[in-house]
């Protein structure tokens, strides 16, 4: 038995009882039960029920008009009973028959607005609810229901991601249309909780308004029927193909004011090229990031903060250029700029985005002809599926293959099928039963979710967000044998080497530990710390690669080799244990992250925090960004999981 809470004052009169019938759940349904249902003018009531959600009381309200007449609402139904003795006064044609339970009363005067709330977390998922509201006129002679069926949502069960490759060609060649529309058919037909398609919907940019018109037609099939969905920028996308300087034709079709009003539209860059959607399954919410073609820095930086903000929901992204084919596939390397801030390449976007941030799991892209998939395991230990599929070379510009991904919680994975609703047999190759395009990957979707809400994350990098504030802690420079009077702590790079200038770096990031909303707690268990570090820039790759010790004593930006004490001597000055060594790791420009978990953990536990002296391994000199470089995504970054 379920006792309700009441709300506001007691003049209210409920019958209340649990009725979990074997009925097909029907989320929200508007209906009235029983037959006949007297819903007369004057006596309707209006039931309102908060949207179920896993681990969140369902609440439900009653509102009768006028106020005068009594409200009564159900929790299930009973049509002879009541604790155990008849009803009071006849319902006959107004319950569900069929449901023989008793309920408690609760007996007030009438009141026009009653409320109850409903503990649903021992209940299993799929628990189905029937809701009754009930208006009496003032002799009690006449009467009016209005019911709602809910149930609770199941985290557990399967459902399906609809993934639709460049469609260039279908928007190009009115023959080749139907194909697209066949697509996003079959989707919809399918009850697909969200579709993807990641770039190049037409072929030539602007000047071509036959192609942006089947584009939005297509699309607009998804929109109807309520899917939430999402359009990456592709190349051919842009105003003039391959042109980054303009995509305004895009961004008037599918901008932030095609989202404009829906509830899981997260937002987009100030540019409205790259957007985030919420989209919810089963009352739990998954993440979906759209970044344009080759992001920016700026791109990335956007990402971050969404992601930050969003801690605790696993998260797919999803660009145009990602990955070449093959199994496993090697990232593209188009674009990147790494003398400059700029745009990015496919392992830029992985070490810069989905490495520090534990809740993507997924990357999808096309671009590239052909198919392609990659797992990565980033230093925070989450495995990163990524995924190419690109049909548009294929008979009638792709055949209408796209990508089913159905995600199975129960069984801890995702079953990824290709199919096409309009492929002709012997019209081009078939692919729905070819292993290399439909397989399944291991993803433990429960389990995941678990894991980022159990944790708290910590970022540290001057210019991000940490608990409401910009943080701007970070202290970083390098001391020269070379000019030994010389201070490099404004310089937007951090170098080391044994040769040349006889570099030694220095990096530190200050008020890690306190009692702020940003802050490791004192005493508290690190359970994961990572460095990032971006070596971009003239001699950042290097073959001997670097280490890091702690440092033992205090230094500043405004340090020389001088004021060291003829630099930095382990030992002395710093600890002989290596925290990190680089060798191998940045053999071209990249960025990368870095296991610094034990150090992390001694400073939360009272160990002074004086950072890391950055020592060379030989005579192939290093260098990274350091605090001062102007594309915050490339700046130093410790990352902490508590």
């Amino acid at each position: 038995m379920i006792s309700p809470r009441m709300s506001g004052p007691s003049k209210f009169v409920s019958l209340v009882a649990i009725c979990c019938g074997a009925v097909p759940p029907l989320s929200a349904q508007r209906d009235a039960f029983g037959s006949p249902c007297d819903l007369r003018s004057g006596l309707n009531p209006v039931l309102l029920v908060t949207e179920p959600r896993t681990g969140v009381d369902l609440s439900a309200q009653v509102l009768t008009a006028p106020p005068t007449r009594p409200g009564f609402l159900l929790l299930g139904t009973s049509n002879a009973r009541w604790a155990g003795g008849p009803l009071p006064f006849d319902l006959t044609g107004l319950g569900m028959p069929g449901c023989e339970l008793l309920v408690e009363p609760l007996i007030a005067e009438p009141m026009p607005l009653g409320s109850l709330t409903l503990p649903t977390a021992a209940l299993p998922g799929g628990t189905v609810f029937h809701l009754q509201a009930m208006t009496l006129d003032g002799a009690a002679l006449a009467g009016a229901t209005r019911g709602i069926t809910v149930s609770l949502p199941d985290p557990t069960r399967a459902f399906e991601i609809a993934f639709l490759p460049d469609t260039q060609k279908y928007t190009e060649i009115v023959g080749y249309f139907p194909h697209f529309l066949a697509q996003v058919d079959d989707a919809i037909a399918r009850d697909a909780a969200f579709v993807i398609q990641v770039g190049d919907i037409v072929q030539h940019g602007a000047n071509t308004p036959a192609q942006w018109g089947r584009a939005r037609e297509a699309m607009g099939r998804v929109d109807a029927v309520g899917i939430p969905w999402t359009v990456a920028l592709g190349n051919h996308d842009y105003d003039v193909v391959g042109d980054k300087s303009a995509a305004t034709v895009f961004v008037g079709a599918f901008g932030p004011s095609r989202y404009a009003g829906y509830s899981w539209y997260g937002g987009a860059t100030p540019d409205g090229r790259s957007h985030c959607q919420l989209f919810a399954v089963e009352g739990e919410r998954w993440l979906h990031l759209s970044l344009e073609w080759r992001p920016d820095d700026d791109d990335l930086a956007w990402a971050m903060e969404v992601l930050a903000a969003h801690a605790d929901v696993p998260t797919i992204v999803s660009t145009h250029e990602h990955l070449g084919t093959g199994d496993p596939a090697p990232w593209r390397t188009g674009g990147s700029t790494d003398t400059s801030s700029g745009n990015n390449a496919g392992e830029d976007v992985y070490r810069k985005l989905c490495e520090p941030f534990p809740q993507v799991f997924l990357v999808l892209c096309g671009h590239v002809s052909g198919t392609g998939r990659r797992t990565d395991t980033t230093a925070l230990g989450q495995v990163v599926h990524q995924m190419l599929a690109d049909y548009q070379s294929d008979v009638e510009g792709g055949n209408g293959y796209y990508r089913r991904m159905r995600f199975e919680p129960r069984g801890q994975r995702v079953v990824v099928d290709t199919d096409s609703p309009s492929y002709v047999p012997g019209n081009g190759p078939d692919y729905r039963t070819d292993p290399v395009h439909n397989y399944a990957f291991a993803y433990d979707a429960l389990g995941h979710r678990a894991q980022l809400r159990a944790q708290r994350v910590l970022r540290f990098r001057d210019g991000f967000d940490v608990g409401g504030a910009r943080y701007a802690g970070t202290r970083d420079t390098w001391v020269s044998a070379t000019n030994p009077q010389q201070v490099y702590g404004g310089d937007d790079s951090v170098w080391c080497d044994q040769n040349d200038n006889q570099g030694q770096g220095l990096l530190r990031f200050d008020g890690l530990v306190g009692t702020g909303a940003g802050q490791i707690p004192p005493g508290a268990t690190v359970r994961r710390a990572i460095l990032t570090l971006t070596f971009e820039g003239s001699n950042a790759q290097s073959g001997d690669g670097s280490r890091l010790h702690r440092m033992l004593v205090p230094w500043a930006e405004t340090s020389s080799w001088t004021s060291l004490g003829n630099g930095v001597q382990l030992g002395l000055e710093a600890s002989t244990a290596v925290e990190v060594d680089t060798r191998g790791s940045v053999d071209a420009p990249n960025t990368r992250s870095f296991d610094v978990t034990a150090a992390v953990q001694a400073w939360a536990l009272g160990v002074a925090n004086h950072g890391f002296v950055v020592l060379p391994n030989g005579t192939d000199g290093q260098s990274f960004r350091s605090s001062e470089w102007a594309g915050l995504v490339e700046r130093p970054m410790l990352t902490v999981i508590l």
